[in-house]
Protein backbone atom coordinates (compact mmCIF):
# COMPACT_ATOMS: atom_id res chain seq x y z
CA UNK A 1 0.00 0.00 0.00
CA UNK A 2 1.48 3.36 -0.97
CA UNK A 3 1.27 6.55 1.11
CA UNK A 4 -1.70 7.95 -0.80
CA UNK A 5 -3.72 4.75 -0.30
CA UNK A 6 -2.81 4.73 3.38
CA UNK A 7 -3.91 8.36 3.78
CA UNK A 8 -7.18 7.60 1.97
CA UNK A 9 -7.84 4.62 4.26
CA UNK A 10 -7.23 6.74 7.35
CA UNK A 11 -9.37 9.55 5.95
CA UNK A 12 -12.24 7.14 5.17
CA UNK A 13 -12.06 5.70 8.67
CA UNK A 14 -11.89 9.15 10.27
CA UNK A 15 -14.86 10.32 8.19
CA UNK A 16 -16.99 7.35 9.30
CA UNK A 17 -16.12 7.92 12.96
CA UNK A 18 -16.58 11.70 12.69
CA UNK A 19 -20.03 11.19 11.18
CA UNK A 20 -20.98 9.22 14.29
CA UNK A 21 -20.23 12.38 16.30
CA UNK A 22 -22.12 14.64 13.90
CA UNK A 23 -19.10 16.02 12.05
CA UNK A 24 -19.78 16.58 8.36
CA UNK A 25 -17.60 17.23 5.36
CA UNK A 26 -18.95 20.77 5.37
CA UNK A 27 -17.76 21.22 8.98
CA UNK A 28 -14.24 20.22 7.90
CA UNK A 29 -14.39 22.53 4.88
CA UNK A 30 -15.59 25.46 7.00
CA UNK A 31 -12.82 24.86 9.56
CA UNK A 32 -10.18 24.67 6.80
CA UNK A 33 -11.51 27.86 5.18
CA UNK A 34 -11.27 29.69 8.50
CA UNK A 35 -7.53 29.07 8.42
CA UNK A 36 -6.85 29.98 4.77
CA UNK A 37 -5.38 33.35 5.78
CA UNK A 38 -2.62 31.60 7.73
CA UNK A 39 0.70 30.31 6.47
CA UNK A 40 0.54 26.59 5.61
CA UNK A 41 2.83 25.73 8.53
CA UNK A 42 0.53 27.55 10.93
CA UNK A 43 -2.47 25.68 9.45
CA UNK A 44 -0.72 22.35 9.97
CA UNK A 45 -0.01 23.40 13.55
CA UNK A 46 -3.64 24.27 14.15
CA UNK A 47 -4.83 20.96 12.72
CA UNK A 48 -2.33 19.07 14.85
CA UNK A 49 -3.18 21.07 17.94
CA UNK A 50 -6.83 20.02 17.79
CA UNK A 51 -5.91 16.37 17.41
CA UNK A 52 -3.35 16.58 20.20
CA UNK A 53 -5.86 18.10 22.60
CA UNK A 54 -8.38 15.39 21.75
CA UNK A 55 -5.88 12.58 22.38
CA UNK A 56 -4.96 14.03 25.76
CA UNK A 57 -8.61 14.53 26.78
CA UNK A 58 -9.56 11.00 25.70
CA UNK A 59 -6.62 9.54 27.62
CA UNK A 60 -7.56 11.51 30.73
CA UNK A 61 -11.20 10.41 30.50
CA UNK A 62 -10.13 6.79 30.00
CA UNK A 63 -8.00 6.59 33.16
CA UNK A 64 -10.79 5.92 35.70
CA UNK A 65 -12.40 3.20 33.56
CA UNK A 66 -9.26 1.48 32.30
CA UNK A 67 -9.47 -2.28 32.97
CA UNK A 68 -5.69 -2.60 33.20
CA UNK A 69 -3.34 -4.87 31.28
CA UNK A 70 -6.03 -6.33 29.00
CA UNK A 71 -7.19 -2.88 27.85
CA UNK A 72 -7.50 -2.60 24.09
CA UNK A 73 -7.63 1.20 24.17
CA UNK A 74 -4.34 1.76 25.99
CA UNK A 75 -1.94 0.76 23.14
CA UNK A 76 -3.39 3.23 20.60
CA UNK A 77 -3.61 5.90 23.31
CA UNK A 78 0.04 5.24 24.15
CA UNK A 79 0.96 5.69 20.47
CA UNK A 80 -1.08 8.88 20.20
CA UNK A 81 0.34 10.31 23.43
CA UNK A 82 3.88 9.49 22.27
CA UNK A 83 3.25 11.52 19.12
CA UNK A 84 1.69 14.37 21.12
CA UNK A 85 4.56 14.40 23.61
CA UNK A 86 7.22 14.38 20.86
CA UNK A 87 5.44 17.10 18.89
CA UNK A 88 4.97 19.36 21.89
CA UNK A 89 8.60 18.91 22.88
CA UNK A 90 9.67 19.86 19.36
CA UNK A 91 7.48 22.98 19.41
CA UNK A 92 8.80 23.96 22.81
CA UNK A 93 12.42 23.43 21.75
CA UNK A 94 11.85 25.47 18.58
CA UNK A 95 10.31 28.29 20.59
CA UNK A 96 13.15 28.27 23.12
CA UNK A 97 15.72 28.29 20.32
CA UNK A 98 13.86 31.12 18.59
CA UNK A 99 13.87 33.17 21.77
CA UNK A 100 17.57 32.58 22.35
CA UNK A 101 18.33 33.62 18.77
CA UNK A 102 15.68 36.39 18.73
CA UNK A 103 13.97 35.17 15.54
CA UNK A 104 10.33 35.92 14.67
CA UNK A 105 7.82 33.29 15.76
CA UNK A 106 7.21 30.50 13.26
CA UNK A 107 3.62 30.05 14.36
CA UNK A 108 1.92 33.40 14.87
CA UNK A 109 -1.09 31.69 16.47
CA UNK A 110 1.09 30.92 19.52
CA UNK A 111 1.53 34.65 20.10
CA UNK A 112 -2.16 35.37 19.50
CA UNK A 113 -3.15 32.78 22.13
CA UNK A 114 -0.86 34.42 24.71
CA UNK A 115 -2.33 37.85 24.00
CA UNK A 116 -5.94 36.63 24.35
Amino acid sequence: MDDLQLMQNVLDRAERIAAHYGVTGQDATTYAQSLTHSHWLARMGMYSSGAQQAVVKIAEAHLPDCPGEDCTLCPPLRDGLTSVFAGLRELQNSELERRVNQRPALFGFLNRRREA
